[in-house]
């Protein structure tokens, strides 16, 4: 499954809390609604520490954990509405699709949910 950490890593989600208790909000600035976090996180004393917002990424478990959003990342996960336009410089493929995804809508990227997704 191509969007599964333990093939990739750690995998930056989009996902930020700027004040540590605050809402944790996704990049494009919507509240989260739907959390997948790991056992004790998020964790507010990170932010307590001087390291600034705390980002969230997913473990290779799939569980989500939250980290300083200074901490370096191999991979991030990339969406756009499907339909809309492919970035010029997106050549990447899935190898494989998982159930309820397509790939034929998203041009090679998978589409869930009336969006296209991309790890890269």
């Amino acid at each position: 499954d191509a969007m599964r950490g333990d093939r990739l890593g750690p995998v930056w989600i989009g996902l930020r809390s700027n004040t540590p208790p605050q809402p944790w909000r996704w990049e494009d600035g919507t509240r989260l609604v739907y959390s997948n976090w790991g056992p004790g996180a998020p964790s507010s004393d990170r932010q307590d520490k001087g390291r600034g917002p705390l980002c969230a990424k997913s473990s290779r478990d799939m569980l989500w954990e939250d980290t300083a959003c200074t901490t370096r990342v191999a991979h991030m996960l990339c969406s756009k509405p499907a339909g809309a336009p492919a970035a010029a410089s997106s050549t990447a493929s899935p190898q494989t699709t998982t159930p309820g995804w397509a790939s034929s809508a998203c041009d090679g990227t998978l589409e869930h949910a009336s969006s296209c997704w991309l790890v890269v």
